[in-house]
């Protein structure tokens, strides 16, 4: 498991700094009222998303979490979330409802009026995260919010975590190159953790200024309208999304892109041969092989003769929009799975496939309304 999730924070006290920001919040909960939100904003990896995914475990709460993607318009609106907003929780004491990266909304006004609808309509509190919360897109959405800056974490506060975190994992590495770490990761949790990664894997790695992170449409742009390979790696290492992600988008954008069969062939194929590494790694455990993904999906920039000066409207992978529209009833199908294994005395597994099917035939297809 890389550092990054596994030391992801599961309780407030787990999250580094931001104790200004968590009174605001702390207080705005215990003040909800329907129609008013909250916008967390602040630089990358300061902890906005990881705080709210630690505040629904601390305080036993059901969160249902979308990125700006899944809410284009009010009928993905009413397919992602349906009655989620208005019913209460099936096993917890309520919800959070998280919408993610707003400031990455595609248009102004079908996306700000999905997402203020979901303010003006959920009966559970609503909290948004954006870097920057004051674009111009976003100005009918901040009306309706409160405003709660995360600030970057403090250097000597990262450092103090990088230490414990190398004694947990027994990683040998002296406490210059940890300062130094902490100092060039500029107050970001998520890129301090990937570089003391990165050196664990190769002892030949240097430390030195690290880029702000880039968003995917960067990334895209770099791969698709270059020939360079170095300059493809560092943006897919820079890239705010993991490396699982960025495949699925260059999947879903190579064909919109390159218009020669055999640059298209020869791109799907880099990827494909990426997504093998990918499930390899994960069945063997070696994580230190991630780096042949990156040079892979890389190498996508060399699949075109030359690059296409034109414009292409980026479309995000299907199988994330699917995954967002499904997310709340998965999570509830989740929940009642291990209710059920616990009565029964079976695995989740054997639930679903041996009993779930029958219960949904007994109660209309509606098993998660009725158990």
């Amino acid at each position: 498991m890389r550092l990054v999730e596994k030391y992801r924070p599961k309780s407030l006290k787990e999250v580094l700094g931001q104790e200004l920001a968590k009174k605001e919040i702390l207080s705005f909960l215990a003040e909800w009222k329907q129609g008013k939100a909250l916008l967390l904003h602040g630089s990358p990896g300061s902890g906005k998303t990881s705080f709210v995914e630690a505040l629904a475990k601390e305080k036993n709460l059901d969160l249902l979490e979308l990125n700006a993607s899944d809410i284009r318009t009010e009928e993905a609106i009413e397919k992602v979330l349906g009655q989620a907003i208005r019913q209460k929780s099936l096993f917890r004491k309520g919800k959070i409802i998280l919408l993610d990266e707003v400031d990455g909304l595609a248009s102004i006004d079908k996306s700000t009026a999905a997402v203020n609808r979901i303010i003006r309509e959920s009966r559970f509190p609503v909290i948004l995260t954006a870097n920057n919360a004051y674009e111009k897109k976003l100005q009918s959405i901040r009306q309706n919010c409160r405003l709660v800056q995360f600030k970057k974490v403090n250097s000597l506060t990262l450092e103090k975590r990088l230490k414990e975190i190398c004694k947990i994992e027994g990683i040998p590495i002296d406490d210059l190159k940890i300062k130094t770490l902490a100092k060039t990761a500029d107050g970001d949790i998520r890129a301090a953790l990937t570089d003391l990664e990165s050196l664990t894997e190769d002892a030949d790695t240097e430390i030195g200024f690290r880029e702000k992170e880039k968003n995917i449409f960067e990334v895209l742009k770099i791969i698709f309208k270059s020939r360079s390979v170095e300059n493809a790696r560092q943006a897919i290492r820079e890239c705010d999304k993991p490396l699982e992600e960025v495949m699925w988008w260059l999947e879903q954008n190579i064909p919109l892109e390159y218009e020669k069969p055999e640059e298209v062939a020869q791109a799907l194929e880099l990827v494909a041969q990426a997504d093998l590494f990918r499930s390899r790694i994960i069945k063997n455990q070696n994580y230190r092989f991630y780096v042949y993904i990156n040079d892979l999906l890389a190498a996508v920039s060399l699949a075109k003769e030359k690059p296409y000066y034109k414009f292409s409207p980026y479309r995000p992978p299907q199988r994330l929009l699917v995954l967002g529209s499904t997310k709340g009833e998965r999570a509830e199908t989740k929940e009642i799975l291990e209710k059920l294994g616990k009565q029964l005395h079976c695995s989740r597994k054997i639930i679903r496939n041996e009993y779930l099917p029958y219960l949904k035939i007994l109660h209309g297809g509606k098993v998660l309304e009725k158990v």
